[in-house]
């Protein structure tokens, strides 16, 4: 992440890191010192600038840590045009900013724009070499719905979260003059971490969250561990196949096709309205799927739609978790022999 920041000052962005760590770990001498190498490594010839921070923060706030960074939005709001909260492990680059605001002056000029938020979606890739791919896990491929803003297509999703949020300085204002949407919330579990990604901004502040089709792959973001989507999923979709569904839509869109838009949120014809999520412990227990593979209820009839997994990834999937328990039974085997 930090060398993306390099790469954003040497594009001409003057650029501002604060790393949050906790006062039982703090970083040693010398990874601090490599930190300000690299803020120096930008050349600056463009007017760039690149300043790093890291804050010690006690351990005993634990997850809560995730909210402090909302502390130093609200003192330096006045100071920046854009500002990016991330955790450690996804990578946001140069090209993801300048889509982000290139969209959002779409968003604030549009009518109704106010009632949206952009926002980036995680991906991971399923290893290496021929054959591997970029798979994305928290939401399946039926999970995706569409909406027209302004005469051009954007998709929103059931599972807004994605480690990350950004926002202009006037989008945060309006949130905060809407829902004080800075404020440093207190949830009892690992869910703390999730409000910090943003979760209230895109389903609690009178807007949703939304990636523009025709520039989806800017709004995608790597997630570094690139395991979430065989230990969490069986309904993983690869973003080649997402892409292509989507390509289709926009197709049909460009072609005068409305009839697959979801609607207005906002209004009582959304098409989602009618159709539930059915909660992830009950989708276990009932119908033995995981993850995104989302069981849709129907709030008037009941009836039930079941996504079945994606047999091809949760066959890599499998694979995978197989190499990592003869890891494991190794590691134990090397152990016993020291």
């Amino acid at each position: 992440m930090m060398l993306s920041a390099v790469s954003m000052c040497e594009g001409g962005m003057k650029i501002r890191v604060v790393i949050y760590t906790a006062d039982t770990n703090p970083y040693t001498q010398a990874q601090t010192e490599e930190f300000v190498s690299m803020t120096k490594s930008c050349t600056g010839l463009f007017g760039g600038s690149l300043e790093i921070e890291i804050e010690e923060h006690p351990a005993t706030l634990r997850l809560e840590m995730t909210m402090q960074h909302r502390r130093e939005v609200k003192k330096r709001l006045n100071d920046f045009d854009i500002f990016l909260y991330a955790e450690d492990d996804v990578l946001i680059e140069m090209r993801h900013v300048l889509a982000y605001y290139k969209y959002s002056k779409k968003l604030a000029r549009a009518q109704n724009g106010q009632k949206y938020l952009l926002g980036f979606q995680r991906f991971e890739k399923s290893g290496i070499g021929m054959g591997a791919q970029q798979v994305m896990w928290e939401n399946g491929i039926d999970s995706w719905h569409a909406v027209e803003i302004a005469n051009e297509l954007y998709v929103t999703m059931v599972n807004p979260h994605a480690g990350a949020w950004m926002a202009t300085q006037a989008e945060l204002r309006a949130m905060e003059e809407k829902c004080n949407a800075l404020r440093i919330l207190k949830t009892a579990n690992s869910f703390t971490r999730v409000r910090a990604a943003g979760w209230n901004m895109y389903l609690n502040c009178g807007r949703r969250k939304v990636l523009p089709v025709a520039d989806f792959a800017n709004f995608i973001i790597h997630h570094l561990p690139d395991k979430n989507w065989y230990q969490r999923s069986e309904c993983a979709v690869s973003v080649p196949q997402l892409v292509e569904h989507l390509n289709h839509w926009l197709y049909r869109f460009n072609h005068g096709d409305r009839s697959f838009i979801c609607g207005d949120w906002w209004t009582d014809s959304f098409c989602r309205d009618q159709m539930k999520v059915v909660p992830a412990a009950e989708r276990k227990r009932r119908f033995g799927v995981q993850g995104s593979c989302t069981v849709w209820r129907n709030r008037s009839s009941g009836e039930e739609t079941v996504i079945a997994p994606n047999e091809q990834l949760r066959a890599r999937g499998a694979v995978m978790k197989a190499r990592e328990a003869a890891a494991r039974l190794e590691m134990k085997k090397q152990a016993a022999n020291v």
